[in-house]
């Protein structure tokens, strides 16, 4: 029989074939951090070999969903004795690899939150199947008001074709605080409960979908992504990790993020 203990970012219960996940690390901070990531990862693969797992739910302690990333990456560069460059390197890759893993896992993902979702985090949200959220919740992502280019794959690869043109623009303007309505009438959420119900909820619908049949959910989903992308990620993550890489390396960035940090906003020189 699997066994789901000694993870130190979350928790893991399997209950009626659904796999539930919960996020707690000093919550309501909930930092996403590579070892959040690494632990998650390892969950899925086991989740996978686990025939009493199908349909994963991923929820959270606390008041908010995640702070982003925090003190994460300043951590990493102590412990590794890693560059700022081989650091976010290492962020990009992992956090890249996770959402696409999530994207195309082949049993139903469900995601539920409330509170704050901010910058990494909030990429992570939008990658899960049915994306649930409280009525508090509050999706911040200020790339253009920062200077910050995004390079897990969501913001220029996954996002345009799932939300069109138009919609994807409303995003990135406004995106600096986005609700849940407002997130609802984007398509980013699939459905909004008021706080006190939604894990209860979210678990309902989990346990819903893991009654599915298996083989048709990964054929549809499959074939779904066919429709949607044929061979092009890799042409497309390529592309974006070049963008990335040119926008980090820039004052624009280093200074954007420094001011955002401290709720300042920084003229931007365009270089």
């Amino acid at each position: 029989m699997m066994t789901y203990d000694g993870y130190r970012k979350i928790t893991v219960r399997v209950e009626d074939k659904v796999g539930v996940v919960v996020f707690s690390d000093n919550p309501p901070d909930n930092y996403f951090t590579l070892e959040l990531m690494e632990e998650f990862s390892e969950v899925l693969d086991k989740f996978e070999h686990d025939n009493n797992v199908r349909c994963v739910l991923f929820t959270h302690a606390g008041s908010d969903f995640s702070h982003s990333a925090g003190p994460a990456e300043d951590e990493y560069m102590k412990k590794t004795g890693a560059t700022i460059e081989e650091m976010s390197e290492h962020f990009n890759t992992l956090g890249g690899d996770l959402l696409a893993r999530v994207i195309h896992y082949s049993n139903p993902t469900v995601v539920a939150a409330k509170g704050l979702a901010m910058g990494a985090a909030a990429a992570f949200y939008e990658c899960f199947d049915l994306r649930l959220a409280g009525e508090s919740f509050v999706y911040f992502d200020a790339d253009i008001f920062w200077g910050a280019a995004g390079t897990w794959g969501m913001m220029t690869t996954y996002m345009p074709l799932w939300l069109g043109r138009n919609k994807f623009l409303d995003f990135l303007y406004f995106g600096e605080h986005f609700n849940a309505r407002q997130l609802l009438e984007l398509g980013m959420v699939s459905r909004v409960y008021s706080d006190d119900v939604l894990e209860g909820a979210a678990l309902a619908v989990a346990k819903k979908l893991a009654t599915a049949a298996p083989l048709v959910v990964k054929a549809y989903k499959e074939r779904m992504y066919d429709v949607l992308y044929g061979d092009n990620i890799p042409k497309w993550r390529k592309r974006e990790l070049e963008i990335g890489t040119i926008v980090s390396a820039s004052e624009d960035a280093k200074k954007g993020i420094e001011y955002g940090l401290r709720g300042e906003t920084y003229e931007f020189q365009g270089r």
